[in-house]
């Protein structure tokens, strides 16, 4: 089978093209900015960008899930040896032992998540996981170069957090009255 090699001129600026295409969004530019820039459909545009993001995704979750590997690894070799302690009733060795089983939940993600009481804008009171916010915060982060999708986002959020209260307010009323 005779097919274009993935280093050929053609591949190579078809890849450029397309990481152009994701700075420029990422910098702001609207699909019809980045067509007229690179000389393409707003709908090209589009496919460009949401192709890079979707490949960016699968290699960082490839990636992760390595390093996750990785770490599991690590942690196996240093617990096999306090655990014969910690079995032999060394309260040190027990302390390390859970401590090392602590980071194996947390890296598995088998830990409940841990919630922060808060208040939304309409001052009624919230739960919101410590996950939650982390994906927030860094949502916000990133869209500090385009506040107009910023205050939309930011709307969004709102929207799904107000969703959230209403969703447990039930829940703690049945809690409340068991």
């Amino acid at each position: 089978m005779t097919g274009e090699s993935k280093t050929s001129v053609r591949k190579i600026a078809g890849a450029e093209k397309r990481q152009l295409a994701v700075s420029l969004r990422r910098g702001g530019a609207s699909f019809d900015q980045i067509a007229k820039q690179l000389a393409c459909s707003r709908g090209q545009a589009y496919k460009m960008v949401k192709c890079e993001l979707q490949k960016l995704a699968e290699e960082t979750k490839e990636e992760t899930g390595h390093l996750r590997q990785l770490e599991l690894e690590r942690l196996d070799r240093i617990f096999t040896p306090v655990y014969d302690g910690a079995l032999g009733g060394d309260l040190p060795s027990v302390d390390r032992c859970l401590k090392i089983i602590d980071q194996r939940c947390k890296l598995l993600g088998l830990n409940m998540p841990v919630c922060i009481a808060t208040t939304d804008s309409q001052g009624n009171d919230i739960l919101i996981s410590r996950e939650w916010l982390q994906i927030r915060a860094i949502v916000i982060d990133a869209l500090d170069e385009a506040p107009g999708v910023k205050a939309r986002v930011l709307e969004a959020l709102a929207v799904i957090e107000r969703q959230e209260v209403q969703q447990a307010q039930p829940a703690q009323q049945a809690g409340d009255e068991a």
